[in-house]
Formats: C-alpha cells, sequence, structure tokens
C-alpha cells in the first residue's frame, strides 16, 4: 500500500518516509535506507527519516555515518533526545567513551531520570575507570567510580570497581569496605 501512495505521489517526502518505516519493520533494511534517502532527497530536514536512517547505519556498524546524521540532527534540534540517545550509543559502540559519558551526561541534564542514559553513563563512566587503571592513574579511576556509584548506588560493577581503584592508590581499608559493599549487592 505504502508503495503505491509513492508511486502515486513520488514528491511526498512522508510517503517515501512511512515505506521506510514498512520496509524496517519487515528487516529489509536496504530498501528502507532507500526509501529514507528518498524522503531526505525530497525533504533534507526530514528529522524522523534522518533519524531512522541513522539507526539502521549503527545496525550496521556504519558508525561514522550515523554519527553524521545524529549530530547534524542535534545541530538543527539540540533537544532531540532520540537522536542524542542514538549518538551516546554510536559513540560507545565506536570505542569513545569518553564522548558517550558526555553525550549520557547531557541527555540526563535534559532528562533527570531516564533509565536508559543512566545505565549508559555507568557504562560508560566504568569503561573510562578501566582504561585510568590501565595507565595507572587510580586517582582518575576512583573518580569515576564514584560518579558511576552516585547514579545507582546498588551497581556491583561500580562498588567493585570502586574497590580495585582504592586498591590501587593504597587504601585497603576503602577497598575492603567497598568490596564487601559489592559482594552484598551480588544476586543469591
Amino acid at each position: 500500500e505504502f508503495r503505491k501512495v509513492c508511486d502515486f505521489a513520488p514528491e511526498f517526502s512522508d510517503a517515501w518516509y512511512n515505506l521506510g518505516l514498512a520496509y524496517q519493520g519487515l528487516d529489509a533494511d536496504s530498501s528502507a535506507a532507500a526509501a529514507y534517502g528518498r524522503a531526505i532527497g525530497l525533504e533534507s530536514e526530514h528529522h524522523a527519516a534522518r533519524l531512522n536512517l541513522g539507526v539502521l547505519y549503527a545496525r550496521h556498524a556504519q558508525y561514522p555515518d550515523a554519527d553524521h546524521l545524529f549530530r547534524e540532527i542535534l545541530r538543527e534540534d539540540p533537544g532531540n533526545l532520540p537522536a542524542r540517545l542514538n549518538l551516546a550509543s554510536v559513540l560507545a559502540r565506536r570505542g569513545d567513551p569518553e564522548g558517550a559519558a558526555g553525550a549520557y551526561e547531557e541527555i540526563l541534564r535534559l532528562r533527570p531520570g531516564d533509565s536508559r542514559a543512566r545505565a549508559g553513563r555507568i557504562e560508560a563512566l566504568l569503561s573510562l575507570a578501566q582504561r585510568d587503571l590501565e595507565k595507572h592513574r587510580p586517582e582518575e579511576a576512583e573518580g569515576r567510580c564514584r560518579q558511576a556509584a552516585a547514579l545507582d548506588s546498588t551497581n556491583g560493577r561500580a562498588r567493585l570497581g570502586l574497590s580495585v581503584a582504592l586498591a590501587a592508590k593504597g587504601d585497603t581499608a576503602g577497598s575492603l569496605l567497598e568490596a564487601e559493599r559489592a559482594a552484598n549487592l551480588a544476586p543469591g
């Protein structure tokens, strides 16, 4: 049906967008991408088509293309939370935990209770803490783990990371305390 609308009114960008959604629902990603591309060609500021095309790029690990589309949307609409969430996810998958942590922090500033942003920021902070420990920077690792624990005091990985960072600093008592807290959070 959507294809018929596109054939009848090929200049109607929303028809191509809806065709893209239909193809995406059928897991026909290359056809969906082509339909979204057509919608964008007709209406360059079609945020929904650009967002969904970015999601398809991310799904297929075309991170630079996804990153570009999400940033483009955010330049035009800084409050676009789906674009910001997707950008943060792409940054994390590209191996840029610092960028991801900053993007998730911005989402939490705009929407403080967002659980996906909180979980993503915790993961990014813990990844950065691990990198800090590998580079023999336990103070920075401690700070990042404390930030992660502040976002979710029941996160055992944050507590365990904090224990390791404190041990690396030579704070045995603090390390044991955090290890005990982490153990008490462990299931079963």
